[in-house]
């Protein structure tokens, strides 16, 4: 039976093309054959075995899924992995900086069909990038109903570096008591150096003493329910070994104290003074910064001020 009148093409260089559909309306479509007759005589193709794929597109991703940084010779090595339904046919397209030029990039295809759906693998490679090899690589997975991009950033550095600088200054402030704080350092290094915290010339490690202060991966530390004494001088030191490379920069904390009045905390019932004696009234603040203390007379009475007195 003809099968170009239910849109059904045929392309000498690609096949028949055939919807979807009326494969599911004709379940009996297990061989096809091409006929075509010359001058009189009528050939016939050996028949053709339909093979069902599948139409969906599952996952893509791309790997490493963050962003790639590296030294000026390094290899450099990006995976674009397509789940899709079992048998369907995927296509994998690499743009990137250097495409026309660069003929050291080589790009594995591979497949691997599962019991119910079927893995593809794009994997582009370059044994040695330059500092020309940095921008953007984006995969495209192309099938017969989608495509799909992703991309992501390469950063090629000539060779290894350490930069360090206040965020905040040289000098900072918080308030005892304070919950958190954080002293901050503006940092930019690859490959990521070794760090260090000192207060003083004290390293900050694991001992007691440094039980309330953390370092967090983005070279901050942590200082947790502030006091008084954790004020002072806080060093950041980055080093890279193999590089020669070492940077350092010191941060002085200031930890103010909210002003108190020590005979307000242990003061003792108030109790009368004898007329015309002479008395000595202390008051002793302490906070930091210091704080400034006034004295301030009100006249009082526990009768009030026009009361009259009876014997």
């Amino acid at each position: 039976m003809p099968l170009e009148d239910e849109g059904m093409v045929w392309d000498s260089k690609r096949g028949w093309s055939i919807p979807r559909q009326a494969l599911d309306t004709r379940p009996f479509l297990f061989g096809l054959y091409c006929q075509a007759g010359l001058q009189g005589r009528v050939y016939r193709s050996p028949h053709y075995v339909l093979h069902f794929t599948g139409s969906q597109l599952y996952d893509v991703k791309l790997y490493p899924e963050d962003s790639v940084e590296l030294i000026m010779g390094e290899a450099l090595t990006l995976n674009c992995n397509a789940t899709v339904e079992f048998g369907m046919f995927v296509e994998f397209r690499w743009s990137f900086p250097g495409k026309q030029m660069n003929s050291t990039v080589g790009i594995v295809h591979k497949r691997n069909s599962l019991s119910r759906f079927t893995e593809a693998d794009s994997i582009l490679t370059i044994q040695s990038v330059n500092v020309s090899d940095t921008g953007t690589y984006t995969c495209s997975t192309i099938t017969v109903e989608k495509k799909l991009d992703l991309a992501t950033q390469v950063i090629v550095h000539e060779k290894p570096f350490i930069s360090l600088d206040y965020r905040s200054g040289p000098v900072v402030e918080a308030t005892s008591g304070q919950k958190s704080f954080k002293l901050l350092a503006k940092v930019s290094a690859y490959p990521r150096p070794d760090i260090q915290w000192f207060k003083g010339d004290k390293l900050i490690s694991r001992r007691p003493e440094f039980n309330r202060m953390r370092l967090h991966q983005h070279y901050n530390l942590e200082i947790r329910d502030v006091h008084p004494e954790d004020a002072g001088n806080y060093t950041i030191l980055l080093k890279n070994t193999a590089a020669l490379l070492e940077r350092r920069i010191t941060i002085t904390l200031i930890v103010n104290v909210p002003p108190q009045i020590h005979e307000k905390e242990i003061a003792a019932p108030s109790s009368p003074y004898r007329r015309g004696s002479s008395q000595t009234l202390t008051c002793t603040g302490y906070g930091r910064p210091a704080p400034n203390i006034t004295w301030q007379w009100r006249a009082w009475s526990p009768c009030g001020l026009n009361s009259t007195r009876r014997m």
